[in-house]
């Protein structure tokens, strides 16, 4: 979570719990059947129970914002490295379509498979390799 999601929501859900807090102490002060206007009161503390929950909700966005945008500069990049069991030269390879030379380049990594790629004609094809014995 990025740092400003924290600073910004942390005191506001601690700003929320106070705001609940007399909220509840005004409501159960309405109750009390010596009070002169039990109606104000409750009114203030209904009040401040939503504008508690306005800043819980404004609070919970800001943090959520914090994590996404953390989680989206997480990049994370695979390499795979690919150990060919029989001897081969990359200089030594042709387009079986056109016949040009193909460098290092050309060659990617599909599925776990060596893929090969000419770049003057479009023909692709699964590289092979010639066995050991």
């Amino acid at each position: 979570m990025k740092p400003w999601g924290c600073i910004v929501g942390l005191p506001l859900v601690m700003l929320a719990l106070v705001l609940v807090l007399f909220g509840i102490l005004f409501i159960i002060a309405a109750t009390d059947s010596a009070a002169t206007d039990p109606g104000s009161r409750l009114g203030v503390g209904a009040c401040l129970i939503v504008v508690a929950l306005v800043f819980l909700g404004v609070a919970g966005a800001t943090m959520y914002g914090g994590y996404r945008s953390a989680q989206a500069e997480k990049k994370t990049e695979i390499v795979q490295r690919v150990e060919l069991a029989g001897d081969m030269s990359t200089e030594q390879l042709k387009c079986k379509a056109c016949g040009a030379v193909l460098g290092k380049d050309s060659i990617e990594v599909k599925a776990g498979a060596a893929v090969i790629s000419c770049p003057y004609c479009g023909t692709t094809y699964h590289l092979e390799e010639q066995p050991k014995w």
